[in-house]
């Protein structure tokens, strides 16, 4: 996991852990798997809100990153394919055309 913000942002509380930024920010997640015998990279960015702690984001996103890795496996990509849904015409006053939507 890579958490991306600048290096004069980072401060540390007195218990020596990382204090959240004054404002939202991302943290990347980059997992590799083998897929038919392949090893397939994918990384993805998530949006952390403001005030929520580094600790806490990172706890949350553990489970997506094994979601991601498992997704790497099955289909080899992150990418997902797109669902082309047909143009209608709304002017057809047929019964059948209802349905086809």
């Amino acid at each position: 996991m890579y958490i991306l913000i600048s290096d004069d942002e980072i401060k540390y509380t007195k218990n020596n852990e990382t204090r959240p930024p004054n404002r939202a920010y991302k943290i990347q997640i980059a997992v590799e798997a083998i897929h038919n015998h392949k090893r397939c990279r994918g990384k993805q960015s998530f949006n952390i809100q403001k005030g929520t702690s580094i600790a806490k984001a990172v706890n949350s996103l553990l489970g997506k990153r094994e979601d991601i890795r498992t997704a790497l496996k099955e289909k080899g990509t992150l990418t997902e394919t797109k669902k082309i849904i047909p143009k209608i015409d709304t002017t057809d006053r047929k019964f059948k055309s209802i349905y086809a939507a």
